[in-house]
């Protein structure tokens, strides 16, 4: 069973469902009771969750990509990632989340940048746009932007199981997918069309996208000043697009002329240098340019 942890200021609601998981572990059948309340209920369409940090983000609970951020507050493998993150970003920082999902690192990173930061989000499922506009709509600090990242601009079909967390633009064989499509930018693109400098800290979660996304990336690689770069790696879905980890490790090394060191999480919140191909349970890394390489001497295991 994974660890609940406290969320302060819960609705009733989610203390009930927690409650419900402290005491059983999360019986089979407990999403399947929510979503049945969210058809007939409306209010649970839109409904106002307390993530880890306190912060509020607004859920479908008719949707299964839903379920883990209403029971815990975030998805339980990712703490150790979340731990990180939040030791370095900065005041004033700009973050860039690519799969922004339904908000959740949205809000944690609207909170790490402080007053002075701003926090850029692309989204392309439009199920998940709903809910970033409800959670972050009146929010001057939150861009939210309506389109998937790759590696140059155009259009491509969005693929999204009945999940939803797993859209990809590669093509995937079930019964249980609907398409639709959507617009397709490049990171680069998008900044320099609108007077944005290099960002601080870029999330990629995009199902196997990461390598096109930083495909699309060679400016910000190059700038004076690179940005942190945490990614998704899941080899099955990054083979769709043609990348490994070695493919995507070197593109970074190569384009950004060797200023990178990369390391895996591990379960303590700590990072690790040594083998980065071993699977850990959020499949994740990150990239860390040299001018920010002092931030991690608290962070990097032996």
């Amino acid at each position: 069973m994974a660890e609940l942890i406290s969320l302060p200021g819960a609705r009733p609601l989610q203390r009930v469902f927690r409650a419900i998981a402290s005491a059983m572990g999360t019986p089979r059948g407990l999403f399947r009771i929510a979503r049945l309340a969210a058809l007939l209920g409306p209010g649970l369409r839109d409904y106002g969750a307390t993530l880890i940090d306190g912060s509020q983000i607004y859920l479908d609970l008719r949707e299964p990509m839903c379920f883990s951020y209403f029971l815990h507050g975030c998805i339980p493998h990712e703490r150790s990632e979340v731990k990180v993150l939040a030791c370095l970003a900065r005041e004033g920082d700009f973050f860039v989340d690519v799969g922004a999902n339904v908000g959740f690192y949205t809000a944690l990173a609207r909170r790490w940048v402080g007053t002075s930061g701003m926090v850029l989000a692309f989204e392309p499922n439009p199920k998940c746009l709903a809910l970033l506009a409800k959670s972050f709509g009146g929010d001057r600090k939150v861009t939210i932007v309506p389109s998937a990242l790759g590696s140059a601009q155009g259009t491509g079909r969005l693929h999204v199981p009945f999940q939803g967390d797993r859209a990809t633009l590669a093509a995937i064989q079930t019964a249980r997918c609907s398409e639709v499509e959507v617009a397709v930018t490049s990171l680069d693109d998008y900044l320099q069309q609108h007077a944005l400098p290099c960002p601080s800290l870029v999330k990629i979660d995009c199902e196997g996208m990461e390598f096109p996304v930083l495909q699309g990336m060679v400016n910000v690689l190059r700038a004076e000043r690179p940005p942190i770069i945490a990614f998704e790696y899941i080899a099955e879905d990054a083979l769709r697009f043609g990348a490994t980890l070695d493919v995507i490790t070197e593109y970074i090394h190569t384009t950004s002329r060797g200023v990178y060191q990369f390391f895996r999480f591990d379960p303590g919140a700590r990072l690790r240098a040594d083998r980065l191909q071993e699977a850990t349970a959020q499949n994740d890394l990150i990239a860390v340019p040299a001018w920010r390489r002092s931030a991690l001497a608290d962070l990097v295991s032996a």
